[in-house]
């Protein structure tokens, strides 16, 4: 949380030294979503995986979208999504993501 907090900082420096720039003072919002992720990657479904293997993953993630509207009526739209999580194989072993 400690993460997200700094980088909201961040952005919303960087928002406010690029409106001064612009002249205009943009309107933003920051839409800020937890994220689940749970997957299965099978050798039928993954070419890249040897014939017979499975693989079942879950983690938890948190998808930062915010959205500014320029005086001048442009919209910009950024997202930045993070998952982190583990996965484990048919026979017990375990893969980190990130």
């Amino acid at each position: 949380m400690k993460r997200i907090a700094i980088a909201a900082v961040a952005l919303l420096a960087l928002v406010l030294v690029g409106s001064a720039i612009a002249g205009g003072q943009p309107v933003f919002r920051l839409v800020d979503k937890s994220l689940t992720p749970e997957f299965d990657l099978t050798s039928s479904t993954c070419p890249n995986l040897p014939e017979g293997t499975a693989i079942h993953g879950t983690g938890t993630g948190t998808s930062i979208t915010t959205v500014m509207i320029h005086r001048n009526g442009v919209e910009t739209i950024m997202n930045t999504t993070h998952e982190f999580g583990t996965a484990t194989d048919q026979a017990g072993n375990v893969y980190v993501f990130q």
